[in-house]
């Protein structure tokens, strides 16, 4: 049995302010996603068991590649990508000023940037919810995005990973 680390939320708000600068940088339309949609969404502040960061860009694979730049430009740490059971692929990127793996302490970002059709449709369009004196983009409709994504995502009880990234289907280097 792996046993998940609960992420670094000392770093939490920090990561999402600074891939929100690198992803303008690189001109990459992004939004909050997964567990970190379903948690600021329903709860107003991060899922306590989560580990990680989600979010999700709309972009070219050449705007992909040029988020990766700005990301590393800003102090993320590249790492592995990965393809889901779904189809979906996502990269870790790692934000801490000197840690990078979670286990450590440092926080992953998971950035989602290849999807399912179902999903597709409904990254074409965001809504926003305010956070931390901001208006964070979230899927749209969002009550559509995370029913499809997690069930019955309003009861607290029973919040699983989201549909079809529960598994990872293969991984490579970053």
């Amino acid at each position: 049995m792996t046993i998940k680390k609960q992420m670094n939320l000392d770093y939490a708000d920090g990561a999402l302010l600074a891939f929100k600068a690198a992803a303008e940088r690189a001109k990459v339309d992004w939004c909050l996603y997964a567990g970190t949609c379903l948690g600021l969404f329903r709860d107003g502040r991060f899922l306590p068991d989560d580990n990680d960061i989600d979010v999700a860009v709309r972009a070219t694979a050449e705007q992909v590649e040029t988020l990766w730049k700005s990301l590393d430009r800003s102090g993320f740490k590249l790492g592995k990508f990965c393809e889901n059971v779904d189809g979906s692929r996502n990269r870790h990127v790692y934000f801490h000023p000197k840690i990078m793996r979670p286990e450590e302490g440092g926080l992953l970002v998971d950035v989602f940037y290849h999807f399912s059709e179902e999903e597709e449709n409904l990254l074409r369009w965001f809504d926003a919810i305010w956070y931390r004196e901001r208006f964070w983009f979230i899927p749209h409709p969002t009550e559509e995005y995370l029913q499809a994504a997690y069930g019955e995502w309003w009861d607290k009880t029973r919040r699983n990973a989201a549909a079809g990234k529960e598994d990872v289907q293969s991984c490579s280097p970053g």
